[in-house]
């Protein structure tokens, strides 16, 4: 995750934290970098990625005012990963070398220490997907998830703001982890498809459609 997707996840965190709410307008550049330790032209960049992702709108002239992701936006993407995730943990328990289980077990392990730290998991949690699609070893996968990357961040911030969400979320992991280790293509799919599909199942909660 390069500076400008990490800054855009930390705006992304805010608004599902509630410090930014519907219509209100974000601060200036200049305070935001200040705010995220980063530098202008990233937070420049930030912005852009967000408005269009639809979690900002920007008015020439009067700053740059949160929006709000539709919960049919997030399933759409969460349906795109059910499509490409199922499939790269399937291969990924064909094709996965010691390496590349030893960095999944390490995304695990960061979840895990950054739950126990008090996060919600989400850099575990993006890095474990990240993992497992190296493991698939095709890299056009790779590719899509990475430009995908900061829709799907604000799904999983959706979703790990659930209290509990965390730990359930890593014990999903495990299991797929334990089904890649143990070279179960079948398993290691239908855990990915049944760890996706709570996911889509906990946005429609927290958005009172179920």
């Amino acid at each position: 995750m390069n500076m400008a997707e990490a800054t855009a996840s930390s705006v992304i965190r805010m608004i599902h934290e509630n410090r930014y709410v519907e219509g209100d307008r974000l601060p200036p550049e200049r305070e935001l970098a200040a705010l995220l330790g980063v530098s202008r032209t990233t937070v420049r960049e930030a912005l852009k990625r967000l408005a269009a992702w639809g979690y900002i709108r920007s008015v020439q002239g009067g700053g740059n005012y949160v929006s709000r992701v539709s919960s049919r936006t997030q399933i759409e993407f969460l349906e795109v990963r059910r499509v490409i995730e199922c499939e790269t943990a399937r291969l990924a328990a064909e094709r996965c070398s010691a390496e590349d289980m030893k960095a999944i077990r390490s995304s695990l392990a960061g979840m895990e220490a950054e739950i126990r730290a008090g996060g919600l998991g989400v850099g575990g949690d993006s890095d474990f997907h990240a993992a497992v699609a190296k493991a698939a070893g095709n890299n056009a996968m790779c590719m899509i998830l990475e430009q995908c990357c900061d829709i799907l961040n604000s799904g999983r911030y959706a979703t790990l703001t659930i209290s509990g969400q965390g730990e359930k979320t890593l014990r999903d992991h495990e299991r797929i982890a334990d089904a890649i280790e143990a070279g179960d293509a079948e398993t290691a799919a239908r855990e990915m498809k049944e760890h996706i599909e709570k996911a889509k199942i906990n946005i429609l909660k927290k958005e009172g459609l179920l």
